[in-house]
């Protein structure tokens, strides 16, 4: 089954946008009692999350029957294709509950024998504004054609966004079995925020989805992000839209201590699923803003544990 074929691209992008209505008509509202959770790695799920989850699951399985689905809320694996559709049916779930207008809809494609992303879509609930991009071609804003990054060299007058994860967790396998790691500790991420002072505007949208999207769209004095991928694969296929905007994206996997320093090896930030999925994803609108954000982020494993 061929997943970039103009058919297939519409009814993803249909889907993304069709469930954004879903949470669109809860922004801002107060979750009932029980409705809110918190999750083993210290995440929130919303009543909500498994609502839009509900409507997309069976659309994918009725369209594309012989692809397996991963989906935050729940994993499902269906088929023997090579492709694996990545589903987040609510990015950005603590801003969400917390009544502010920034969640998004991922639902990657990712090609199991390339191991790369080759599309993704990402819808924002508040606007409806859905983004996409599929194999070669470049990321388009759906009703508006071709988006690109922001042209021209970064400076202190540039907006760089920020995923602050601090206090969550992820779970990794190493060679003694599974154990949680938090990406960030808090010194870490204090130090970030004190090298990038001055150097760029700070801002925490507070959707890894909204934050990708952003930077591929590439509005006035927008350079990159650095974001995690606590919350799984989902959290990082935008990088095929910052990609195929003409940006330059760069990832990296957090190892345990060792000793006085953690490793920070590099690898392909479109390889969202293998090896447990990377930790790490830098984008830029310039190879040299990404270079400049991953110098920071080597800057503070090496020498602030």
């Amino acid at each position: 089954m061929d997943i970039n074929s103009s058919m297939h691209q519409q009814i993803l992008v249909s889907i993304v946008y069709d469930a954004l209505g879903i949470i669109r008509n809860k922004i801002g509202g107060h979750l009932p009692p029980g409705n809110t959770e918190i999750k083993d790695n210290k995440t929130l799920v919303t009543a909500v999350d498994r609502e839009v989850q509900g409507y997309i699951i069976p659309i994918l399985r009725a369209t594309f029957p012989n692809t397996k689905i991963n989906a935050e809320e729940d994993d499902v694996e269906i088929g023997e294709g090579k492709i694996r559709f990545l589903v987040d049916p609510l990015d950005g779930t603590r801003a969400f509950s917390s009544g502010l207008a920034t969640s998004t809809v991922i639902v990657g494609v990712y090609d199991e024998e390339k191991k790369e992303v080759t599309g993704c879509v990402i819808g924002e609930a508040s606007t409806k504004r859905v983004w996409y991009a599929f194999g070669d071609n470049p990321t388009e804003l759906f009703g508006h054609g071709r988006v690109s990054v922001w042209p021209k060299p970064i400076d202190s007058q540039c907006s760089v966004f920020l995923d602050v994860s601090h206090g969550f967790e992820r779970e990794k396998v190493g060679v003694s079995g599974k154990y949680k790691q938090q990406i960030f500790t808090d010194k870490q991420l204090a130090k970030i925020f004190g090298m990038l002072n001055g150097q760029v505007k700070i801002q925490i949208p507070g959707s890894n989805g909204l934050i990708q999207s952003l930077v591929a769209n590439g509005g006035q004095l927008v350079a990159g992000s650095i974001t995690t991928a606590i919350g799984g694969p989902f959290d990082v296929c935008g990088a095929k839209l910052v990609k195929n905007a003409g940006g330059h994206i760069r990832s990296f996997f957090v190892y345990p201590w060792d000793g006085d320093f953690r490793g920070l090896p590099e690898g392909n930030p479109l390889d969202v699923v293998s090896m447990s999925g990377y930790d790490l994803l830098i984008t830029g609108n310039s190879k040299e803003t990404a270079d400049f954000l991953s110098g920071v982020l080597l800057e503070v494993y090496q020498n602030h544990p």
